[in-house]
């Protein structure tokens, strides 16, 4: 695996990123985690989407745990979003190879959102509001500060401030010789929309130490989701986050890091 290096010292931790959002966005989760990061770049930043598949998040999860199990010793992992599945998925796979699991608004989606997604042919998925308008964004501009401009009108983002939207905008957009363009393409980031997998029956496999921290007023992560990782995970910590959503890691990353941190600290 090709990763990305932040911060340094101990602990270390192995941390992946959602979709759409390279490592760096969370720099500043990084500098408030306080120590090393080894972030890995999932298949949407070292692949085409030709390449893509199906089973293209149980992919990512078998890479991660290829890598986790070439070891000398056991790992600490975080993940967001995307990152949140593919380290879960990975964890359960190797769980001797994992010192702990730390998992931000995992797409743990409900049965009655996901069912539909999977099982429709692709030419209505692609109909679908999220995965069309993604198809839609523009993946060019003509600098980092038109780009900022752009995306600072956008709901998504309206929960980020100034720092953290730039933070994404340069990890996101990369210059090319018409200015600036998406790094992380807009058809791997439709293709991963419609193929989040169906976690919830081997959620019960989950046998390492976990953490789940939900943004409050998160749209992924629903109250009753919230409650269902509870029944299917009870030895794991939950934890909700108040005032911030799915974008929890960039909305409030000190408080988030300082909630990863006591976690490990109290485990030590």
């Amino acid at each position: 695996m090709k990763f990305e290096h932040f911060g340094q010292g101990s602990p270390t931790l192995v941390f992946s990123h959602a979709n759409g959002f390279p490592p760096a966005t969370y720099r500043r989760l990084f500098q408030a985690w306080g120590g090393a990061v080894d972030a890995p770049l999932l298949k949407p930043l070292t692949t085409t989407v030709d390449e893509a598949a199906s089973d293209t998040w149980w992919r990512m999860a078998e890479e991660l745990a290829d890598w986790l199990e070439s070891q000398p010793e056991s790992r600490l992992l975080a993940g967001h979003s995307m990152g949140a599945v593919v380290s879960c998925l990975a964890a359960m796979r190797c769980p001797e190879k994992v010192a702990g699991l730390m998992m931000l608004d995992p797409v743990f989606l409900p049965t009655r959102w996901l069912a539909p997604m999977r099982l429709m042919p692709k030419r209505f998925k692609v109909k679908q509001p999220l995965v069309a308008k993604t198809l839609r964004r523009p993946h060019q501009f003509d600098d980092h500060r038109g780009a900022f401009r752009f995306h600072r009108s956008k709901r998504v983002f309206s929960g980020l401030d100034d720092q953290a939207l730039t933070d994404y905008i340069h990890a996101a957009f990369e210059p090319n010789e018409q200015g600036v363009a998406l790094r992380y393409s807009r058809e791997w980031e439709a293709h991963i929309y419609q193929t989040a997998p169906w976690i919830w029956p081997r959620l019960r496999r989950l046998k390492v130490p976990t953490l789940v921290i939900r943004g409050g007023n998160s749209d992924t992560v629903t109250p009753a989701s919230w409650a269902r990782i509870g029944r299917l995970c009870p030895e794991a910590e939950r934890i909700e986050l108040p005032e911030c959503g799915h974008l929890l890691p960039m909305e409030k990353p000190r408080e988030v890091a300082a909630l990863m941190r006591g976690w490990v600290a109290h485990r030590s």
